[in-house]
């Protein structure tokens, strides 16, 4: 009895493992592909066939990435394919068509160059032209030398070698001096940002007393640092969403 209650727990635990595993497997092929901030190119090797759903507008099998797109910021959106003919449509959030394209190059691959009209979140349809289905290359490109409008001020950076402390962690990275902070930032960046550079790093954060989970929710490009424009982009964001203010 004893032996066969711990192979039961057994299994249940490796079954639940599995499923953990592969669940962003599963919603990438039979659901939406989230596409996060876009502060540089996004590519995805993937398929399409008949277990994907059908476009609503075109009844033919799609995948739909959903983007998180800035208003005045030029995007590049390419669909490559040797196994189909491509076709990509993009809607807002309402599903009003913004814009579509089969076959710029004249071949059979497909290239839309959006910019959107609005900061919010867009749905980009990729698809073939007569309902075929197979393996295809998705990117999207953000123009960053053109400025969204909800973009920040930068401040003036100036740098100046780290001065440490004989109690200072080891291995701190170097700083930069930032000039002024734009405003509306969250009460506790410039409380957090002790060496005064512009941004809180992670054993800032930490120092603080903070949890690491709620830095990764802030730290939008994953690098360790929270910057002035990271912190002001996710609080409008979840602003968009209509999220509470998760606090600091």
């Amino acid at each position: 009895m004893r032996g066969g209650l711990s192979f039961l727990l057994w299994g249940t635990a490796a079954c639940c493992f599995f499923l953990l595993s592969t669940s962003h497997l599963y919603a990438q092929a039979f659901g939406e592909i989230k596409v996060r901030d876009l502060n540089k190119p996004y590519v995805q090797q993937n398929y399409t066939d008949q277990n994907d759903p059908p476009d609503t507008k075109r009844s033919v099998n799609c995948k739909t990435y959903v983007v998180d797109m800035r208003k005045g910021r030029r995007y590049i959106i390419d669909l490559n394919s040797t196994q189909f003919f491509a076709f990509l449509r993009i809607e807002d959030k309402a599903g009003t068509e913004l814009a579509s394209n089969n076959g710029s190059d004249g071949v059979q691959n497909a290239k839309l160059d959006f910019t959107p009209p609005k900061d919010g979140i867009y749905r980009i349809m990729v698809e073939s032209v007569g309902g075929a289905t197979g393996q295809y290359t998705f990117k999207i490109t953000p123009d960053m030398t053109t400025k969204a409008e909800s973009d920040p001020p930068v401040p003036q950076v100036v740098y100046l070698p780290p001065i440490f402390d004989d109690d200072d962690l080891e291995g701190r990275p170097s700083v930069f001096r930032a000039g002024k902070l734009p405003p509306g930032l969250p009460d506790w960046f410039q409380k957090l940002d002790t060496d005064g550079d512009g941004q809180v790093a992670l054993w800032e954060w930490r120092k603080g007393g903070k949890k690491l989970e709620d830095f990764l929710l802030w730290d939008l490009n994953e690098d360790g640092f929270i910057t002035a424009e990271e912190a002001l982009r996710k609080l409008e964001l979840d602003r968009m969403a209509g999220a509470p203010k998760r606090p600091g």
